[in-house]
């Protein structure tokens, strides 16, 4: 066997893997779409975040909103990605900025995880994810918690804010 050929095996295989790592985030919940730091940091000041307090992002993909709340705002942040190979990532991203003692990404099911402490919860899932979610967070969430959403909305929920430009809403726990 040649060199360039075991190259190609190897590449192949690592490719393969990668693939493996990230599908299953691709089809549980959402798609891992990468939002623009423009965006992120418009989706924090629409919820009008306060340093010191906790954001809560569903599907954190690589941390970037996390990276936004410490840095910007100097918030405490917690992501939950069900995709192992980007909570990786994001957590090595997050430690080589120096954010890892104020932000972490969890490996986990949206679904499962405890909302109950979150300050502000971002999400960028699809209409059909945020319809089955919404119960979850009316029961957890304490009141005046904020939510934020890219595209997707809450049907019957009341928006405190809206940013047509960035397709972004905002909604209040009362």
């Amino acid at each position: 066997m040649s060199l360039g050929l075991l190259a190609l095996i190897f590449f192949e295989g690592f490719l393969i893997l990668i693939i493996l790592a990230i599908f299953p985030s691709m089809f549980k919940h959402a798609p891992f779409i990468p939002t623009t730091h423009k965006r992120v940091h418009r989706m924090l000041e629409l919820t009008g975040l306060k340093k010191g307090e906790l954001v809560v992002d569903l599907g954190a993909g690589d941390g970037r909103v996390l990276h936004c709340a410490v840095r910007h705002f100097g918030a405490k942040a917690i992501g939950v990605e069900y995709s192992p190979l980007l909570a990786w990532f994001g957590n090595l991203w997050l430690k080589s900025k120096g954010l890892d003692k104020e932000a972490k990404i969890v490996r986990g099911d949206i679904f499962n995880y405890d909302c109950s402490k979150a300050d502000v919860v971002t999400l960028f899932l699809l209409q059909t994810t945020n319809q089955k979610i919404k119960e979850k967070l009316q029961n957890e969430l304490k009141p005046g918690a904020r939510i934020v959403s890219r595209i997707f909305t809450f049907n019957d929920w009341q928006p405190i804010a809206k940013d047509e430009q960035y397709h972004l809403t905002a909604y209040k726990k009362l």
